[in-house]
């Protein structure tokens, strides 16, 4: 940041509003541009980005025509801009209808791309992220989510994938297949027809075809109806003798096909193989193994029931009930399992939480305990505060008693030794208290007193005595600075093992869920091992019970077939001849059956064909054309589509990296310029649409829940852009320090002024950018800027303009 550069100065010159040569001097921190409508704020913002972008105004359509920049009493505009020790000098000049620039750099000639080398941006991104408008900011935090999306994609360059998706012709392709889906509309069927056909020569030629079949169907119906006729009269004359044995006749025939179909299914089967005793001794094995199962469940009645089963039926019957039994448990124990699984789940993070909270006391604890330990030495040393307090009340008690005596012995030592001096010197001395004269005689005598009172102020240890109270003083002060780091020491001592017993309750509880869980999954898999076995086992024993069933039916029919045949012959009935004729009969009758199908069936098609072949003749269509029209018009709608899918993909991919890219920067920047505590930051995410593609979606936080930026007030709102405004200047990589603002807020309350003022002078004293140069009208927020960077100690240039007369 430190090395970007910064504007000095812009001096104009024929530009816009201004007629003659004018200067504006800007400084690093706030630079606020003030001033009615008409007055030129906006006219120097735009002389910034002329001098260092020329043409691009023109191409980009910021203004309609660079002659526009042109005061309309001069041929010529001129803006020389000073930037971080550079001096940019771009001229624009007007002959008839045409104009053409000049732009040098530092006195020599220069180009726009060496500049846009040396400012390290374009003029796509010098719009992005260095000149903001109020446009800017509320497309990003204001209105529909698809405007804001456009506007963050705008933001990283991103908004040609939207426009990819937009020149694509899916609508005219749709339309194009829609024409000529409704030429078609009248014959619905013939897409039908030409699927089915291939052409429509082949559906022609099926439809001559079908009448050529339905004229020979006809003539077999005739014949085999004539042949029909002979055959029942034939049978009538055995008519009377039939009825005669009527019941045992119509048995036979039954019989007879019963068993012919029963010999087809088993003409394969050996009969040893499926006996009764094979069959019960497999449902024995499935028995031995259900019932253990049944019994461990506490399904004793069915277990019972299963136990005293005897026939092939029974044991069937109770067998698929006890399996079913069993799986109605295991699904019991499956919903356990899972009541145990989030049990256990709930317990890890309950685990965690209690970790995370021991970890955070072991810190707390690691910060205080030398302070800790220091006390403890205290205490063991000299005993707990109070007791270090009392005893250095005792010991100033002492020294004060001591002192006093000190001081009267030490006086009476004084006079003492000013007498002994006085007798030495002059054989006589005149007390000084008393006035008493005092001879030689009595030197000894006060030479011994002399010694008496020095020997007493040695054994006094005055200075003993002073230093332990200097000691105590010392200890209780830094005792009373330790104490309350020693008490939230042991408090949180306290908490640590309160915290370590309840981890290894929810320890011992996890393990014990653990095992619980292992031995109700072991019995899971177990039964449904057991279950698995049991049906094939099962399905294998019914299998091979039915046809035991159909080899005894068979054994009994052929006895049957045996007896009634010989009941009939004794009749006297030529039953050789009656059935052939009835099994002819009944061919006959299936055959027309089967004829009169068919004949339904190519009579309808051949109807179905004929309506839509005329139709189609009568409309005058070429439909083979238009509907391979429209299968190659819907192959190009359908690789738009998947065009446009990748692109949707594309798109999803890219802004989801710009969402993992900004989302720290936006919220650290968020964090740093909101004041307030009642939000905790912002969330950038990515919500996928009902159809297709993505949307970029804000969330403030507030109390560890999303929500909506549509219930922040304005302030928060602009916040919120100006960190994303930001984060992308921060991001990006360019060479200038400064922001263009161009009336950022002209429609909010004096609040969301103040906090949008505080938001900018704070990116400034936290140095996150250099320079801001704001345009603005607003007195308010006028005075709301210069207060903010006073506060701030941010300094501050404010530029008035007034409107050219």
């Amino acid at each position: 940041m430190s090395g970007r550069l910064t504007i000095d100065s812009v001096e104009l010159e024929g530009f816009r509003v201004f007629k003659g040569r004018v200067t504006f001097n800007f400084i690093e921190g706030l630079n606020v541009i003030h001033g009615p409508i008409g007055s030129g704020k906006s006219s120097i913002i735009q002389a910034i980005e002329f001098a260092l972008y020329g043409n691009q105004l023109e191409a980009r359509e910021r203004v309609a025509r660079l002659s526009d920049l042109i005061n309309e009493d001069s041929n010529e505009a001129t803006v020389a801009l000073r930037l971080g020790g550079n001096l940019i000098v771009r001229r624009l000049m007007r002959k008839g209808n045409s104009t053409y620039q000049t732009l040098t750099l530092n006195g020599n000639q220069s180009t726009d791309d060496y500049l846009i080398t040396l400012l390290g941006v374009d003029d796509d991104d010098f719009e992005r992220f260095i000149l903001v408008s109020h446009k800017t900011l509320e497309d990003l935090v204001y209105g529909p989510v698809r405007r804001r999306t456009l506007a963050i994609d705008r933001l990283f360059g991103l908004e040609f994938l939207e426009v990819l998706g937009s020149v694509l012709p899916v609508r005219q392709v749709s339309e194009a297949i829609d024409i000529r889906k409704q030429r078609l509309a009248s014959i619905r069927e013939a897409e039908d027809l030409l699927r089915k056909y291939g052409s429509i020569k082949a559906a022609l030629d099926k439809r001559s075809s079908l009448a050529t079949e339905i004229e020979g169907i006809r003539e077999q119906v005739k014949a085999i109806s004539s042949a029909y006729v002979e055959l029942a009269n034939r049978r009538s004359r055995y008519v009377e003798a039939i009825k005669r044995v009527e019941e045992q006749y119509t048995r036979y025939l039954y019989v007879r096909e019963r068993l012919r179909q029963l010999e087809e299914e088993l003409r394969n089967v050996k009969g040893e193989e499926y006996g009764e005793v094979l069959i019960k001794g497999s449902l024995e094995v499935i028995r031995r193994m259900l019932i253990p199962r049944l019994e461990s469940v506490m399904l004793q009645e069915l277990s019972e029931r299963l136990e005293k089963a005897n026939t092939i039926d029974e044991l069937l019957e109770l067998s698929y009930s006890g399996v079913n039994a069993l799986e109605g448990k295991v699904k019991e124990l499956e919903e356990e399992l899972e009541v145990m699984r989030r049990s256990r789940d709930d317990l890890g993070r309950l685990i965690d939480r209690t970790r995370g909270e021991l970890s955070s006391l072991m810190e707390r604890l690691s910060v205080i305990e030398d302070a800790a330990k220091q006390y403890a030495e205290y205490v063991k040393k000299y005993g707990d505060l109070g007791k270090v307090k009392a005893e250095l009340e005792s010991a100033r008690s002492e020294y004060n008693e001591i002192e006093t005596v000190v001081k009267v012995k030490a006086s009476a030592l004084e006079i003492l030794n000013y007498l002994i001096r006085e007798i030495e010197l002059h054989g006589e001395a005149t007390c000084p208290v008393h006035g008493f004269k005092v001879t030689r005689d009595r030197l000894s005598e006060l030479k011994d007193r002399a010694n008496n009172l020095q020997r007493e102020l040695s054994e006094l240890r005055i200075i003993d005595v002073k230093s332990r109270v200097n000691e105590l003083e010392r200890v209780a002060v830094e005792m009373e600075g330790l104490y309350a780091q020693y008490v939230q020491y042991q408090e949180l001592l306290s908490k640590v093992d309160e915290y370590k017993a309840q981890l290894n309750q929810y320890l011992d509880k996890l393990q014990k869920l653990e095992r619980a869980m292992a031995d109700l999954e072991k019995r899971i898999k177990d039964f449904r091992g057991i279950i698995e076995l049991a049906h094939k086992r099962l399905e294998e024993a019914e299998r091979r019970y039915l046809i035991y069933r159909k080899i005894k039916e068979r054994d009994a029919l052929r006895l049957e077939e045996n007896s009634l045949l010989n009941e009939l012959k004794g009749s006297g009935i030529n039953l050789d001849e009656v059935v052939s004729i009835d099994e002819a009969l009944r061919d006959m009758e299936k055959r027309m059956d089967e004829l009169r199908r068919r004949l339904e069936e190519a009579t309808s098609e051949y109807m179905q064909l004929d309506t839509v072949l005329s139709r189609i003749s009568h409309e005058n269509i070429d439909v083979e054309k238009t509907l391979s029209e429209i299968k190659e018009l819907e192959e190009i709608n359908g690789k738009l589509q998947r065009i446009l899918n990748r692109l949707n993909e594309v798109q999803g991919k890219v802004r989801s990296d710009v969402v993992n890219i900004i989302q720290s920067k936006v919220i650290d920047l968020f964090k740093q310029l909101y004041p307030y505590s009642d939000l905790e930051g912002i969330t950038v995410k990515l919500q996928h649409r009902k159809g297709k593609g993505s949307d970029y979606v804000l969330y403030a936080l507030r109390g560890g829940r999303d929500v909506p930026i549509s219930r922040l007030s304005d302030g928060q709102r602009l916040t919120l852009a100006q960190s994303f405004v930001l984060a992308v200047y921060k991001l990006m990589q360019h060479n200038l320090g400064f922001i263009l603002m161009d009336e950022p807020i002209p429609y909010v309350d004096v609040n969301a002024k103040r906090a949008f003022s505080e938001t900018i002078t704070k990116a400034i004293s936290e140095g996150m950018i250099k320079q801001v140069i704001l345009a603005t009208q607003d007195d308010t927020l006028l005075e709301a800027l210069i207060k903010s960077s006073g506060d701030s100690k941010v300094r501050s240039n404010v530029i008035k303009l007034q409107r050219p007369k």
